[in-house]
């Protein structure tokens, strides 16, 4: 036992040791610095996933900080003419333990308010796969906390008992910036490429011989029996044939040749032509006889606002099923949903709801813009907080630098709604982290100064020589 203590002392001062601490502190520089070009290169995610969120990086500042308080207790700071670099390192330490509360007991997250109406769920900053699953009379809702980047490995596998049904998930791997294309597979099927336009842009959607499947409000029918839609399409011997029940203009934009397709009648279906009706416009652009939807990555570069697909397999005994769940580290997507035997599952990626113990109520919205400019000067939300517990109503105005703080949540003013009647607030939780922060940073500034002016400093005497 003596020999043991005495090896782990040993190792205690090695790794505390001057020496050692400077190693650390050029570590952490080289490391930061690599983290930097990380992110410029790969995204901010890939550099949280490969530097600033690992263990190892955790352990770095932990050996920093112990490194520190070593110094302390080595060279006696709490001695009076000492003390000037006792508040100097153990502003360090208090530093460090701020950054520590923060990770790991703080959260942030956004609130989304329309006018008139009000709101208790924040979304998370940080991203998760967020499950919906029913199995027989039970409902299970449940998360997993996920991290994704451009670089490193992705993939793990999570088990799950749902009651006394187990429940395998796998993430197999994750395509940053998805860009789905269709791809010639000699099983394939033969598969319609349908571009839609609108006010978000550019969506690409496929359409399968036999589905029936509604996009951006039109229905469209590939054979796929006798079911009413907007549009039917089938395929013979000629080629492909359409028939709207409603007229559409068409213009073939390689030779800008314009027509109209009168409702109810099949017309030869038009491939790199702009559809319109009323106010939807789409394009057929591609159509294949023999094809797989593949998806491919439009760039490596991962932002907390880019999309990513989530490659996924979920298994219980007696199926299997690998799905495909879009999102993103800010947003939300579409739920997947799929059924493996009796179990019927939802699938997203996003931020998860969190809910609150009150409930902000939005009143009025108010943009104000630069004169003669579209350009906002300032934006501010009027809110009613309301508190069951308490039997609060409490009005408050909400802008920059006008911060609701109430129950150790912060809401700030972040963005709002294209149409002026919404807002969207940042949320703060870190009552500890924050405070212990701030008095590390004012302890670093007393030291720094103290340390200048010390009559018996090393910095004063160097000063007397020169």
């Amino acid at each position: 036992m003596k020999r043991l203590l005495s090896t782990l002392k040993d190792l205690y001062l090695r790794l505390t040791s001057m020496t050692a601490g400077g190693i650390y502190l050029i570590t952490l520089a080289v490391v930061i610095g690599a983290a930097t070009f990380i992110e410029n290169d790969f995204g901010t995610s890939t550099a949280q996933k490969l530097v600033y969120r690992t263990k190892w990086f955790e352990v770095l500042l932990l050996l920093i900080g112990l490194s520190v308080l070593r110094q302390i207790i080595r060279y006696r700071m709490w001695r009076k003419q000492k003390r000037y670099m006792l508040l100097f390192h153990g502003s360090i330490l208090v530093i460090l333990l701020g950054a520590a509360l923060t990770r790991y007991f703080g959260m942030e997250g956004m609130m989304h308010i329309r006018e008139k109406s009000s709101s208790n769920v924040i979304q998370s900053r940080e991203p998760y796969l967020n499950f919906r699953a029913v199995h027989g009379p039970r409902r299970y809702v449940f998360h997993k906390k996920v991290l994704f980047g451009a670089l490193g490995n992705n993939s793990f596998t999570k088990d799950y008992i749902l009651g006394n049904l187990p429940l395998r998930v796998e993430v197999l791997k994750v395509i940053p910036n998805p860009e789905q294309t269709l791809k010639d597979a000699p099983n394939g099927q033969p598969t319609l490429w349908i571009v839609m336009a609108g006010m978000g842009g550019r969506k690409n959607y496929f359409l399968r011989r036999g589905e029936l499947k509604n996009f951006d409000g039109i229905t469209f029918n590939f054979e796929a029996g006798p079911q009413p839609a907007m549009i039917q399409i089938e395929q013979r011997d000629s080629g492909l044939y359409m028939r709207s029940m409603m007229p559409i203009a068409r213009m073939v934009m390689a030779s800008r040749y314009r027509d109209s397709i009168q409702a109810g009648q099949w017309y030869p279906l038009a491939v790199q032509a702009l559809h319109t009706m009323g106010q939807k416009n789409f394009v057929f652009k591609e159509f294949r006889p023999q094809a797989v939807v593949e998806i491919q990555s439009g760039k490596r570069k991962l932002e907390p606002n880019d999309k990513a697909a989530v490659v996924m397999r979920l298994s219980t005994p007696v199926d299997t099923q690998e799905i495909v769940v879009i999102g993103s580290e800010s947003f939300r997507g579409e739920p997947v949903i799929t059924r493996l035997g009796d179990l019927d599952i939802s699938v997203s990626y996003g931020p998860r709801d969190i809910q609150l113990p009150f409930s902000l109520y939005l009143e009025d919205f108010r943009l104000v813009r630069y004169p003669g400019t579209n350009d906002p000067a300032s934006y501010e939300s009027d809110v009613v907080l309301i508190d069951p517990r308490k039997n609060l109503e409490m009005p408050y105005s909400i802008y920059m630098n006008h911060i609701l703080n109430y129950d150790g949540y912060r809401f700030f003013q972040s963005s709002y709604d294209r149409d002026e009647l919404g807002t969207v607030l940042s949320v703060n939780w870190d009552p500890w982290g924050t405070r212990v922060s701030y008095l590390g940073y004012a302890l670093l500034t007393i030291g720094l100064l103290w340390m200048f002016l010390a009559p018996k400093s090393r910095f004063r005497l160097l000063s007397k020589k020169v």
